[in-house]
């Protein structure tokens, strides 16, 4: 499954989205989404009218990921 940036693979449980995210934001993302510490995750499996678990997860980590990379932009353009 695909949502964005991120894949799932579920033959071999792997989850896989932009390496730089993923190593200073994603993984903790992650991490804290599955200890149910993610608001927007929490809301998708409660208010979803039962959402698949897998497709919040990445709907979740595009719409986290797109406000990291937003803001790197933003920062990347004024300094140059």
């Amino acid at each position: 499954m695909k949502i964005g940036e991120f894949v799932y693979d579920a033959e071999s449980n792997t989850l896989t989205g932009p390496a730089e995210y993923m190593r200073e934001q994603g993984n903790k993302f992650v991490e804290d989404a599955l200890a149910g510490r993610s608001a927007v995750l929490n809301y998708a499996l409660t208010n979803g009218g039962g959402s698949d678990p897998v497709r919040a997860l990445l709907v979740a980590l595009q719409t986290n990921y797109a406000g990291w990379k937003g803001t790197r932009d933003l920062v990347a353009r004024r300094v140059a």
